[in-house]
């Protein structure tokens, strides 16, 4: 992933996560990530692609992230390493999270 694309969804994440679709504005991305809007578009032709890139983007690091999760034996262990892992990640998992509800609620919603 190149840089500017990396910031662009860095911001994005932090964006989208406090506030939601309605929240995330190109043009203050663009600004946040230190680039022109412009170059924010030459990435991501839309807030729709913009969004959809950055769910797969989580999804995979998340992913990844749980796949190097310890197998632990007890209950107990398992359910203390789960609720620290949704606290470590818990930008990213709410950004997952209004992106489902995009799904349900914006139109058009993203994937469309």
């Amino acid at each position: 992933m190149t840089n500017s694309r990396e910031k662009i969804i860095t911001q994005a994440t932090s964006i989208f996560a406090l506030y939601g679709y309605e929240g995330l504005s190109m043009r203050a991305l663009a600004k946040k990530s230190g680039i022109t809007q412009s170059v924010l578009y030459h990435y991501f032709d839309s807030k729709t692609s913009l969004l959809d890139y950055m769910f797969d983007s989580i999804n995979a690091n998340l992913g990844n992230k749980r796949k190097q999760l310890k197998k632990l034996q007890t209950a107990s262990a398992l359910l203390r390493q789960r609720i620290e892992f949704q606290l470590d990640n818990a930008k990213d998992i709410a950004a997952i999270l209004k992106y489902y509800l995009c799904l349900l609620y914006t139109s058009p919603s993203p994937r469309d």
